[in-house]
């Protein structure tokens, strides 16, 4: 009867352990619900809008490409060909363009916490070879703020190649790429002076073939190349060190077999976190940030196909210090510019209240006396 005492009484411990156990772990899974923000694929709060009819003009595509950590976003807006560069500030849209450009010619791509913008336009008077610019300052209206930037390895021989400028840095660093013929190269233009940027073995039918597309504050630049497997990778520049992105839902597996896609890397902050897209190999576009080797697929919500029949398309181009996503998607009714915000991250009296329960958690799972083993 003694051993059938001791048993029941560690029985009845334990029951009541398990209790105490199973109604802690409930507080805490409750509290995980309420204080820890979703996976990250839905932690965006997805704002969309059309900048040309807010500019006034009639309604054409809109791509958001750049923006600095007050918020400040820059992008184009345009129908086919014709284009025009827009600054998003205060709430207010400013449409931009250089001031010596082709009409419908400015595109803008980048902009800095200074305000300074880059891009890529038309002279008037010139060939009709597009050139990069940078400004100087916020002064975008006047001539004297912007220097244009033509780089010299953009010219072959007597040929002129074109000069984008995509992104630039606090520092004044803008990044870019220049196509002349079949050879494409990136570069970095800083203090006047022009530096090829080119991915070792990125090549298309023996011509060089490489695009930087951003940089942040240490000089980590970004971009895509061609491989010699024929398809688009991106890369991350770190001093000449390369090391190529590939985001995996790239590649599609149907039917059983792998249909490999391509990617492009367009955006990068101070703490290395990576932005761009996808083509996969369905024919979709997917936005993406990579973060650590870590990549997160990025879907406007509305760039869904409710009937399946169109592929998704969404295009993440810039990125900030504060984790803000800019960029562009396509749906029925055409191709607009989003802004993507990080939910807010759980309240500090959320935190405590789910330490608390942390706390209980560990303290039922001591409170063991008299019993032995696990």
């Amino acid at each position: 009867m003694k051993v059938f005492t001791e048993q029941n009484a560690r029985f009845q411990m334990n029951e009541s352990r398990n209790h105490q156990i199973v109604v802690a772990v409930t507080m805490v899974l409750a509290m995980l619900g309420t204080a820890i923000p979703k996976a990250r694929a839905g932690a965006y709060t997805f704002t969309t809008f059309d900048a040309s009819t807010q500019l006034g003009g009639s309604t054409g595509f809109t791509s958001a490409s750049g923006i600095n950590d007050s918020g400040q976003v820059v992008g184009s807006v345009g129908s086919g060909s014709n284009t025009d560069g827009f600054i998003f500030s205060g709430g207010t849209f400013t449409q931009i363009d250089e001031p010596n450009a082709l009409a419908q010619s400015t595109q803008v791509s980048g902009i800095n916490n200074s305000g300074r913008i880059t891009g890529t336009y038309i002279d008037a008077s010139g060939p009709g070879i597009p050139a990069g610019f940078v400004t100087s300052g916020t002064a975008y209206t006047n001539a004297l703020s912007y220097t244009v930037l033509n780089a010299p390895f953009a010219t072959e021989g007597i040929t002129a190649g074109t000069t984008n400028g995509f992104g630039l840095n606090n520092v004044g660093t803008v990044v870019g790429g220049t196509t002349n013929g079949s050879d494409q190269h990136g570069f970095s233009y800083s203090g006047g002076v022009f530096t090829q940027i080119d991915v070792p073995g990125a090549l298309t039918f023996n011509s060089a073939s490489t695009q930087v597309q951003g940089v942040n504050n240490s000089g980590v630049m970004v971009g895509y190349f061609d491989g010699a497997d024929g398809l688009n990778h991106g890369f991350l520049d770190n001093g000449g060190s390369f090391t190529q992105l590939d985001a995996p839902f790239a590649t599609v597996i149907s039917g059983g077999i792998p249909h490999a896609g391509v990617t492009y890397a367009y955006g990068i902050n101070d703490s290395d976190v990576v932005v761009g897209y996808v083509y996969d190999g369905l024919g979709n576009i997917h936005g993406f940030v990579e973060d650590g080797g870590t990549y997160t697929q990025i879907d406007v919500p509305q760039s869904a196909d409710p009937f399946g029949f169109d592929p998704y398309s969404t295009e993440v181009l810039g990125i900030n210090n504060n984790g803000e996503l800019v960029g562009t998607f396509t749906d029925f009714d055409g191709t607009h510019g989003f802004v993507a915000t990080l939910n807010e991250a759980p309240e500090p009296a959320s935190l405590a209240l789910l330490g608390a329960g942390l706390a209980g958690l560990i303290g039922v799972r001591r409170r063991r006396p008299g019993l032995t083993g696990r």
